[in-house]
């Protein structure tokens, strides 16, 4: 995007600021509904069309055999816009604790995050399943919602049929290397 700008001398727009022009306008078409409808009937609608979008199977994109695999290829994309810890536990689970979230910074100020969730993180879920039939997210929280983290747990079906996400203190005990 900035590259984009400089190119025509226009301006330079902070990535913040660009997810909210991307994000902002969405949001509101659902949170109008609230008003038409309900907000039960918005956050209905705001899923579906999460679902609809992050769900459609993606022609180019690659496929994973292991959570390994699948690590190896989210994490360089999340570099620049999550501060994270991450690893493979020994039932061989991908685990990503996320503390810092560029778009969870970004759109915050929703009148309405739990919207905004449905818009923004609800597509995490239908990701690993377009890696591999065998993989499936399980996560309780996320920063866009208010919480202090985003507790992503990766399951492998063919590993463990157990879809248990850890507890509270699991992820507490979670450090970064210089805490």
């Amino acid at each position: 995007m900035d590259k984009f700008f400089q190119e025509f001398s226009i301006c330079s727009i902070p990535f913040l600021n660009f997810i909210q022009f991307a994000y902002f306008h969405i949001f509101y078409l659902f949170h109008a509904l609230e008003f038409v409808k309900s907000k039960e009937t918005a956050h209905e609608m705001a899923k579906k069309f999460g679902e609809f979008l992050y769900s459609r199977p993606n022609p180019h994109a690659e496929a994973f055999e292991t959570l390994v695999d699948y690590r190896n290829f989210i994490e360089p994309l999340c570099t620049k816009t999550h501060n994270f810890i991450s690893g493979i536990s020994s039932e061989g689970n991908y685990i990503f604790k996320v503390t810092e979230c560029v778009w969870g910074e970004a759109l915050k100020e929703s009148e309405d995050p739990n919207l905004m969730f449905y818009l923004i993180c609800y597509g995490d879920y239908f990701s690993p399943k377009k890696a591999n039939e065998n993989f499936e997210l399980t996560r309780n929280d996320t920063i866009l919602q208010g919480f202090k983290m985003c507790d992503f747990f990766y399951h492998d079906r063919r590993i463990s049929a157990d879809l248990r996400h850890p507890n509270e203190e699991f992820w507490d005990s979670l450090m970064f290397s210089d805490e």
